[in-house]
């Protein structure tokens, strides 16, 4: 899983396609999610934690497990 966050910026789907597919981690698939006022990300990964909250909540998330 990668998860690519730009708070500052903005790529365009075409930006991210070229860098997905020059990338050489083999990405097949992608999905991209809008990342307007209702996008927010918790990351909990061994060492690593990561919070940005949204601006807009909503009662929709998309959880991986291992």
């Amino acid at each position: 899983i990668l998860v690519v966050v730009a708070p500052r910026g903005y790529l365009s789907l075409h930006e991210m396609s070229v860098f997905l597919a020059n990338s050489g981690l083999g990405i097949g698939t992608a999905l991209n999610l809008d990342g307007g006022g209702s996008t927010g990300l918790w990351l909990n990964s061994g060492d690593a934690s990561v919070q940005i909250d949204s601006r807009t909540p909503i009662p929709s998330v998309i959880v991986v497990e291992k």
